[in-house]
């Protein structure tokens, strides 16, 4: 049958003569009281009644300079700077339908700043019939994240107010804040060389020092590719290319991973109800995640090959790729024995 959503919200009035104004008016439950779940919000009271914002500043800013002694030298300087700030919250009145009947009042505030400076070094040398490009280069990255977060739920009174006072209980309450700092610092180089516009090499490496990790890292890559067509003139072949790869790439620990710290918000529960630090004033303990200051990236390296060939005029082509990659010391959360006095442990497989 045909509903009205016209009208959305309502007085209900108990068997007992009380009562409850701002209700909404629904279809599956036509005016519910203070505990009556309404199933489905009224399209109206989503849109009036219930509120979802955000507020996003950013600023990003990218300065460059090159400077070119001649044509075949050249040096980069790059400074760029990228920060906003994010301000949600959430609104919920009581009456609202699923597990945000009784209220909930929430609100994230989160800001975020990543610095970037390159200075990057290129020069160009001709061989006769080969080219070589050296490029030399290092990089600096800083970031700062904070979130701070609060969540009000069960609402005393009905209200369309946002306003911590709507349940003042701390266990109506929960307030979290956390943040992450980043910092890094990269030497790389590639060299790149060129003979007879058939051969082409590339060496490149990298050496990274990061806040995440204890000694610095480095991993090497090159690739191989050499065009035979020309040894092939007077066949149907038209075009033919070999090509060999082969590459590490190191992948860092997360963040904030060396200490075992303390923690806040925790609860204990066997077969009875749970036990919330919060209904006691609040505390601490030391972290059932262990730390652990024997972190290493984790290594990945990748071996490829391949073919690629076209004939009668590049009427038809063939490709054929081969590759295997291998990782060595995934990073993952161990599980540990209850009798260690921790959960897990971040730690390198």
């Amino acid at each position: 049958p045909d509903f009205d959503i016209e009208h959305y919200k309502g007085t209900y009035v108990s068997s007992s003569g009380v009562e409850y104004g701002g209700r909404q008016r629904a279809y599956r439950r036509y005016m519910g009281g203070s505990s009556s779940n309404p199933i489905y919000n009224n399209p109206l009271w989503t849109i009036y009644e219930q509120k979802a914002g955000t507020k996003v500043d950013r600023f990003m800013m990218t300065n460059e300079m090159t400077i070119m002694p001649d044509d075949k030298t050249s040096f980069v300087i790059r400074a760029g700077i990228d920060a906003w700030g994010d301000d949600r919250s959430w609104f919920f009145p009581i009456g609202s339908s699923g597990s945000r009947n009784s209220g909930v009042f929430a609100e994230d505030a989160l800001t975020n700043r990543e610095v970037n400076y390159d200075f990057i070094a290129r020069r160009n040398v001709d061989l006769g019939s080969m080219s070589l490009n050296v490029t030399a280069g290092y990089n600096w990255w800083d970031r700062a994240y904070n979130r701070t977060s609060f969540n009000i739920s069960s609402f005393l009174v009905n209200t369309d107010k946002e306003t911590v006072n709507v349940n003042t209980a701390a266990e109506a309450s929960t307030v979290d804040n956390s943040k992450l700092f980043i910092r890094s610092g990269r030497t790389y180089g590639l060299l790149s060389l060129s003979a007879m516009d058939n051969l082409f090499v590339n060496f490149s490496g990298v050496s990274e020092e990061h806040s995440t990790i204890s000694d610095p890292y480095f991993y090497p890559a090159m690739d191989l590719a050499y065009q035979f067509t020309d040894m092939l003139a007077g066949t149907p072949l038209s075009f033919g290319k070999f090509r060999l790869a082969w590459g590490q790439v190191g992948v860092r620990p997360s963040a904030h991973r060396f200490e075992t710290l303390a923690e806040s918000g925790f609860s204990y529960s066997a077969y009875s109800d749970p036990l919330d630090v919060s209904l006691f004033g609040g505390g601490y303990r030391v972290d059932d995640d262990k730390g652990n200051p024997s972190l290493k990236p984790e290594l990945k390296t990748e071996t490829e090959f391949g073919l690629d060939m076209r004939f009668l005029d590049d009427r038809f082509s063939l490709s054929i790729t081969s590759y295997q990659n291998n990782i060595e010391d995934m990073l993952i959360n161990v599980s540990k024995s209850p009798s260690t006095g921790y959960d897990t442990q971040y730690m390198n497989a």
